[in-house]
C-alpha cells in the first residue's frame, strides 16, 4: 500500500469518482458538434454536473471552507438559470433537444466544480493526479466498448450480402458520398464514439434506418428519395408526399 502525506490508496479511491465523472464529461464534449445535442448525452452530462456540484458542497464543508461553499452556491444558481432558460427557450418542446436553448452549458460548469474539488485538495497532488490518470486510461475505454459493442452485436447478424449497410460522414445529409460495408472489418468508427461518429444507416428498398449512439439501436425508418450509389439501383421508388 502506498503511504505518504500527498499519496495514499484512500485517498486515490476517494477521488476517482470525481475524476471519472470530470473525465466522461469532457468525453461527451468532444463528441458532440456546436450546439446540437443527442438527448441522452445531454441529459447525463447534466445529471453528472449535478453530482460534481454536490461533491464540492461536500468537499467545501469537510474543509470549512466558506469562499469554495459560496462558489459552489453561485455554480448551482448558474445550473438553475440554464435548466430554466433551456425549458423557456424550448417551449413547447424540440424533443428533449435542448441543447440548441443552453442546456449544453451545464457539462462545462461541472468541470469547474471538479476544479474548484481539485483546488479544495491541493495538498494531495499525487493522489489527485493519480486518479485522473487512471480515469483517463478506463473511462474513454470503457465508454467507448460500451457504445460500440451494440453496434458490431447488431452487424453480426445482418447477411451484409443481402443488406446494404453503409457508412458515411455525419454531415452527409444525401448520402451521395456513402461506403457499403461489406465485411464487419469495414466498419471504422476512429477513437471517440459521438455526434462526430460515421453515420451508418441500414437501406430497405427505399427506407432508411440511421444508427443512435446514444440509443445504441437503429431508429424509426424514413422514405428516401433515391438510393445511395453504393447500394445499386434496386428497390422500388417511395411515395413521398
Amino acid at each position: 500500500m502506498l503511504k505518504s502525506r500527498s499519496i495514499s490508496v484512500g485517498t486515490i479511491m476517494a477521488f476517482l469518482p470525481v475524476t471519472f465523472t470530470g473525465v466522461l464529461i469532457s468525453y461527451i464534449l468532444m463528441g458532440t458538434k456546436g450546439n446540437t445535442w443527442a438527448s441522452a448525452a445531454l441529459d447525463t452530462g447534466f445529471f453528472m454536473a449535478i453530482g460534481l456540484n454536490l461533491a464540492g458542497y461536500i468537499s467545501a464543508f469537510a474543509h470549512r471552507a466558506t469562499g469554495f461553499f459560496v462558489a459552489n452556491v453561485v455554480l448551482t444558481f448558474l445550473m438553475i438559470l440554464t435548466l430554466f432558460g433551456a425549458m423557456a427557450g424550448a417551449f413547447p418542446g424540440t424533443g428533449g433537444r435542448y441543447g440548441n436553448h443552453g442546456l449544453g452549458g451545464a457539462p462545462y460548469i461541472g468541470l469547474v466544480c471538479a476544479m474548484l474539488i481539485f483546488a479544495q485538495n491541493s495538498k494531495r497532488a499525487g493522489s489527485i493526479g493519480i486518479a485522473i490518470t487512471l480515469a483517463i486510461l478506463i473511462v474513454p475505454t470503457a465508454t467507448y466498448l460500451i457504445l460500440s459493442a451494440p453496434l458490431y452485436a447488431t452487424i453480426q447478424k445482418l447477411d451484409l450480402s443481402s443488406t446494404c449497410l453503409i457508412q458515411t460522414s455525419p454531415y452527409d445529409y444525401g448520402l451521395k458520398h456513402a461506403q457499403r460495408i461489406n465485411f464487419i472489418d469495414d466498419l471504422e468508427l476512429g477513437m471517440l464514439i459521438g455526434e462526430h461518429s460515421p453515420r451508418v444507416v441500414e437501406i430497405v428498398g427505399m427506407q432508411s434506418r440511421h444508427w443512435r449512439y446514444s440509443e445504441r439501436k437503429f431508429g424509426r425508418s424514413r422514405n428516401l428519395a433515391q438510393r445511395p450509389v453504393a447500394c445499386g439501383n434496386s428497390g422500388t421508388k417511395a411515395n413521398l408526399r
